[in-house]
C-alpha cells in the first residue's frame, strides 16, 4: 500500500511538472509527422492483465504493418523527432499515466507483449505477481537494447533495404530466410539477461 501510495503522488506531480514538457514533444510530434502524439503498446501485466504502455509515438503511422515489431537503430520507420526521443528514452515519460492508473509502478520489472509472456517458465511467470515498473534491472541492462540488435547483423539483412515496401507476411519470409541467425542470437542475448535480472530480484 505504501508503495502504492508513493507511485500515485510520484507521478501526480511528475505528470503536473512535466506537462509543459509533454506540450513541447506533442507540438514536435505532430509537426514532424503525420499521426496522433501518443503510442499505446498492448503489454501484460500484473497477474498477467493486459493493459495499455502509453508512450511518445516515435515512428510513422502504422509502422508495425510494414516492419517486424523489433526495431534497430537506423529503422527508416523511426521518424527525425522520435530518434531524439528515444536516444533520450523521452518517449517513455507517458509511461507516468500508467502508474497513476495502476497498471504500472516506477520501478518494477520491464513489461513484455505478449508473444514473449507466452514462453515463460512457471518460475519465470512469478514476474507477473508485481506491477511492471517504468525503471528496473532489465530497463538498465537493455538501454542500449537497439544499439545489441544492430551488433546482432540485422541492420545488415536485406530487409532494411526492402523494409518500406514489405507486407507483414513477406516481413515473416524475409526475417526466415535471410535473419534467422541474427534473430537467435539477438532473443538468446535478451532471454540470458532477462533471466538473469529476474534471479536477482527473486534469488
Amino acid at each position: 500500500m505504501r508503495k502504492r501510495s508513493f507511485d500515485i503522488a510520484i507521478s501526480s506531480i511528475g505528470l503536473l511538472l512535466l506537462l509543459p514538457l509533454f506540450l513541447v514533444i506533442g507540438i514536435a510530434i505532430k509537426l514532424s509527422s503525420r499521426g496522433p502524439v501518443f503510442y499505446k503498446g498492448n503489454r501484460i501485466g500484473r497477474h498477467g492483465e493486459p493493459f495499455g504502455m502509453y508512450k511518445f509515438r516515435s515512428m510513422i503511422t502504422d509502422a508495425a504493418k510494414i516492419g517486424p515489431s523489433v526495431t534497430y537503430q537506423d529503422d527508416p520507420r523511426i521518424t527525425r523527432v522520435g530518434r531524439f526521443l528515444r536516444g533520450t528514452k523521452l518517449d517513455e515519460l507517458p509511461q507516468l499515466i500508467n502508474v497513476l492508473k495502476g497498471d504500472m509502478s516506477l520501478v518494477g520489472p520491464r513489461p513484455e507483449t505478449d508473444d514473449h509472456v507466452i514462453h515463460y517458465t512457471p518460475e519465470q511467470r512469478r514476474v507477473l505477481n508485481v506491477r511492471p515498473g517504468i525503471a528496473g534491472l532489465a530497463q538498465i541492462e537493455w538501454h542500449d537494447e537497439e544499439s545489441r540488435i544492430d551488433q546482432a547483423r540485422l541492420k545488415q539483412a536485406p530487409w532494411r533495404k526492402w523494409g518500406p515496401y514489405l507486407s507483414e507476411r513477406q516481413w515473416g519470409t524475409v526475417r526466415e530466410d535471410y535473419s534467422k541467425d541474427a534473430f537467435k542470437e539477438y532473443d538468446e542475448a535478451r532471454r540470458k539477461t532477462w533471466v538473469n535480472s529476474f534471479h536477482r530480484i527473486f534469488g
